[in-house]
C-alpha cells in the first residue's frame, strides 16, 4: 500500500500513541484494538462518504494480503 510522506508520518504518530497506551498488553488485545480503530475510522468515512466504504474496502484488502 502506497502513502504519502504525510499519510505516513500521521500512521507512525498514530501506532506510537496507540502502543504506549497499550504497552504490556497482550498481541491479542493489540491487534483487537487496532481493527477497533480501523473499523470507527471506515465505518465515520462511509457515513461522510457512501463511496469511501468501497475504497476503504480495497485498501484494507491489499493490507490484509501485504500482512499475509
Amino acid at each position: 500500500m502506497r502513502m504519502s510522506e504525510n499519510e505516513h508520518r500521521v500512521v507512525n504518530d498514530l501506532v506510537e500513541e496507540i502502543m504506549d497506551e497499550l504497552r504490556g498488553e497482550p498481541a491479542a488485545v493489540q491487534i483487537k484494538v487496532a481493527f477497533a480503530v480501523l473499523a470507527k475510522v471506515i465505518s465515520g468515512a462511509a457515513r461522510h462518504d457512501p463511496e469511501e466504504l468501497k475504497r476503504a474496502a480495497v485498501e484494507l484488502n491489499q493490507l490484509m494480503n501485504a500482512v499475509q
